[in-house]
This record gives C-alpha cells, sequence and structure tokens, in this order.
C-alpha cells in the first residue's frame, strides 16, 4: 500500500514534493483496488471454468457408460460448436441508401402529398380538392362556383 508523507517532511522543504508524491499514492491506491478486484473476477472465472470442465467430463463419462456412441463423432460435434461459438460476427447490415439526385448526390426533393381528388356536385368532373370551394350542398370546382 502506497505511503502518503506526513507534515514533517514539510519542515524539511519538502512541500512540493510531498503533494506530488501523495497525488500519486492515491492514483497508486486506485489502481491497486482495481487490481484487486481484477484478481478477484479472474479467480472466479476460473473456478466457473474448472466447474464446466467437471460438469462436461462427468457428462461425457455417463454417456459411456450408458450409450455407445462414437468417439470421433462427438470430436466432429465440439469442433463444430466451437467454430460457431468463435466465428466472427456477421457484419453489420449496410445502411439504407438516402434519396439523393442521381447528378450532384444532393437529398432529393421530398415528394409531395398525393392529391386529393374532389368530385363536383354540379359538372360531375374530379379536380384536384385545392381548386374547389364548399358549399351548403358539398364541394363545386372552382369553373362552377
Amino acid at each position: 500500500m502506497a505511503q502518503k508523507l506526513d507534515w514533517s517532511a514539510w519542515r524539511h522543504g519538502l512541500f512540493s514534493e510531498q503533494a506530488v508524491i501523495n497525488r500519486n499514492a492515491e492514483d497508486l491506491e486506485y489502481v491497486e483496488g482495481t487490481l484487486s478486484a481484477v484478481q478477484a473476477t479472474v479467480q472466479r472465472q476460473q473456478q466457473e471454468i474448472l466447474q464446466l470442465r467437471a460438469t462436461l467430463i462427468g457428462v461425457i463419462e455417463v454417456l459411456h457408460a450408458t450409450a455407445s456412441f462414437d468417439v470421433d463423432e462427438l470430436e466432429r460435434a465440439v469442433q463444430a460448436a466451437w467454430t460457431g461459438l468463435t466465428a466472427p460476427p456477421p457484419p453489420p447490415p449496410a445502411p439504407a441508401a438516402a434519396l439523393t439526385d442521381p447528378y450532384r448526390g444532393l437529398p432529393a426533393e421530398p415528394t409531395p402529398p398525393p392529391v386529393r381528388l374532389v368530385l363536383c356536385l354540379r359538372c360531375g368532373r374530379r379536380v384536384p380538392a385545392a381548386q374547389t370551394t364548399i358549399t351548403e350542398n358539398g364541394e363545386v370546382c372552382d369553373a362552377c362556383a
């Protein structure tokens, strides 16, 4: 464990070095704490791997005792499982192509909403809704209004 300097060092003209040493001691304490946590994690993982190995060996021994199977077939199955587990992940999907102007590479103009057509009550033609007038009897085209 890192030791910090006390105030007695200040009396001997080591004040600036004391601040640097204390700061480094604090950093070292943090690293030591982190290292202890990592070591504990590694120890737990080692125990878990040992438990998994023991379980797998036990399963294989039971299979040998109760059923006959081909050892080469087991090796192939283990190799296939290992390949599946250690294969690199598939590449991420390509981003969707943005609609762009094919000549300049600029974003294309957004498409306007579809035009709503309305049946004129007087003449019976279909006209865009923007070119109609609403009357008490219904919508009438601007030509008939």
